[in-house]
């Protein structure tokens, strides 16, 4: 599966307390996995787990969420004294080559650094937006598939004989809800519920039409006892 979608890969090398080194130890010193990481030079377009990354990078995050913008070059020439448009060429200068900086080269090639990967990537979100877009999307991927097997039954039983020409945005948007808010109480549920706090209700009532009776008992007792000690 990680082969055939690298964004497990992806995962790991944006922890930045990992980033390559986990593959080079768990790799380097393996008689077959050692070509895993970098690729196999003698075999034509094996660019390895880090050219996968690279193109999951390129194809699916590079220039989709920052917006930076170089403005063109004025075909005019620069006029004696015209400090304004020194100050246009100037901050195209500085455009052009904050532009040409590769976060991900600068990424891989910095150090390994003990900080919690959300915490890192949200620091980051205004400099690196796009770079920092796919360290949390990585962030968000399930270590393991049960919840997705849970979402796909539960979406199997949305789509009834009566609804079986439902969109796929509308039991996506269903499912998110019950993700989000849990599954719905069915009729049952609620009548068991309200029959559980009738219930309560009629043992209370019970409970004080017992001790209004045993008040009353003990009050006619006692008119029995004094009536018979007057009379003569």
């Amino acid at each position: 599966m990680a082969d055939s979608n690298p964004v497990y890969y992806a995962a790991q090398f944006l922890q930045p307390g990992l980033k390559w080194s986990w593959f080079s130890d768990k790799m380097d010193g393996h008689i077959e996995k050692k070509h895993w990481l970098r690729g196999n030079p003698r075999i034509d377009g094996d660019t390895g787990i880090q050219g996968k990354v690279r193109q999951l990078y390129t194809n699916e995050y590079k220039g989709r969420y920052s917006q930076i913008e170089v403005p063109s070059q004025s075909t005019h020439p620069r006029r004696h004294g015209d400090d304004f448009g020194g100050l246009q060429a100037h901050q195209a200068v500085r455009n052009r080559s904050s532009q040409a900086i590769d976060f991900f080269d600068e990424y891989s090639a910095h150090d390994t650094r003990e900080i919690e990967a959300l915490i890192y990537w949200n620091e980051r979100y205004n400099s690196q937006p796009d770079l920092a877009r796919m360290g949390l999307d990585m962030a968000a991927l399930p270590c393991i598939s049960d919840e997705c097997e849970r979402v796909f039954s539960s979406a199997k039983h949305l789509i009834s004989d009566a609804r079986n020409r439902l969109q796929a945005d509308i039991i996506e948007a269903s499912e998110c809800l019950r993700s989000w808010f849990g599954p719905p109480i069915s009729d049952e549920a609620n009548q068991s519920k309200k029959n559980g706090s009738n219930t309560i209700d009629n043992t209370e009532d019970m409970v004080k039409e017992a001790s209004i009776d045993e008040q009353g008992d003990g009050s006619e007792a006692e008119t029995d006892i004094n009536y018979t000690l007057e009379e003569p």
